[in-house]
């Protein structure tokens, strides 16, 4: 065996021994399966871009112009069943939820779907360094925006994920053409940001209070239950945390704040965790996708945040807790605690992590 071949054959084990090493056997994304199953049903690996519709997102609401939608967008039938069909959703299920009145039963499997198939992440802001015969991917000319048919096209038919602002927005439009009443909140995460940088979603209608639900907190640890916002009452989820709304009566711009214990690192002493502040907002908000103060707040998060420019990251919750691939890493948490780490040298075996784990693959066609 020639010594170039043999080095091909090493370095192709080495990279399926890796590979194979990190990906579960149960709810991983193996790139030879036609289908994934998910908890809510299954769906294509990959809703293949279907360019009429989405010629019908771009031409219906200028998504080539600055001209950005102040409210939520009309999600026609085809469009709808596509984004359900990307959180998980069989046709039938899909079909199901469309024709159901909105209530609290759905609005949580929602909520839990869309968090285990769309991460949060920031690949559209960095460079992605060459490694061997794994080409370069410079930085994407289209930077995360707040136009949210834009960030629909990316979430359902390139397979992406996005941040706080493009996740919200698109599930809330999801929402919204379910027949929830919805609406936005500016949120101030750990209530001390000099420009606040965050959105959340109010669903009314379905309790006395509001009910807040956020698919954009990039956060490790991010809630999967539904919080109706009544003050000084703890909510638990599977994760090992505990959720509370207090008043905020620091601003008169805030009057909620959202903490979080984290229930599981309390138990190790028994001494108690303190509680950690998650953001605040305003109950009442009402604001449009076109409003000043998100502009300032994407401003900084593109510019500032360290979250956003420090490093590239990829989180997804799953049954446990989450899976986050960080800077050249990927590791397991379950109940605030990482149960698993594996390094990842090069670039070729991080994209292999992005690829198989979270089903994205980076194209410098697409920049």
């Amino acid at each position: 065996m020639s010594s170039l071949l043999l080095i091909a054959v090493v370095f192709t084990w080495t990279l399926t021994t890796a590979t194979a090493a990190w990906v579960p056997a149960a709810g991983g994304m193996p790139s030879n399966l036609n289908k994934i199953t998910y908890r809510y049903g299954t769906r294509p690996n990959k809703l293949l871009p279907d360019t009429r519709l989405m010629s019908q997102l771009s031409n219906e609401y200028n998504t080539n112009t600055a001209l950005i939608p102040k409210s939520d967008i009309n999600l026609d039938d085809e469009i709808r069943t596509c984004y359900l069909q990307r959180i998980g959703f069989s046709v039938d299920e899909a079909n199901e939820l469309i024709s159901s009145s909105p209530d609290l039963e759905n609005l949580e499997r929602l909520l839990s779907a869309h968090l285990v198939t769309v991460p949060f992440e920031n690949m559209d802001q960095h460079e992605h360094p060459s490694h061997e015969e794994t080409p370069l991917i410079p930085r994407r000319n289209k930077l995360p925006s707040l136009d949210v048919t834009r960030s629909l096209e990316k979430i359902i038919f390139h397979n992406r994920g996005g941040f706080c602002f493009e996740l919200n927005f698109s599930f809330r439009s999801l929402l919204s053409s379910l027949g929830y009443t919805t609406r936005l909140a500016l949120a101030d995460v750990a209530c001390d940001q000099p420009v606040p940088g965050h959105v959340v979603i109010l669903v009314d209608g379905l309790m006395d209070v509001p009910v807040l639900v956020d698919v954009g907190f990039g956060d490790p640890g991010v809630c999967d239950v539904l919080l109706p916002v009544k003050h000084n009452s703890p909510k638990d989820d599977s994760h090992g945390d505990l959720f509370e709304f207090h008043i905020d009566d620091l601003t008169d711009r805030f009057d909620t704040r959202l903490c979080r214990t984290r229930v599981s690192n309390s138990a190790k002493d028994g001494s108690g965790c303190d509680e950690e502040k998650m953001y605040r907002f305003k109950l009442d908000d009402d604001m449009e996708m076109s409003a000043a103060e998100f502009y300032e707040g994407l401003d900084r998060v593109l510019t500032t945040s360290p979250t956003f420019t420090g490093k590239r990251i990829c989180v997804l919750s799953n049954s446990g807790g989450h899976v986050t691939l960080g800077k050249d890493y990927i590791k397991w948490v379950e109940k605030g605690e990482s149960v698993r780490r594996i390094e990842l040298p090069n670039e070729t075996l991080w994209r292999a992590a992005l690829k198989d784990r979270f089903g994205i693959t980076l194209n410098p066609e697409n920049n």
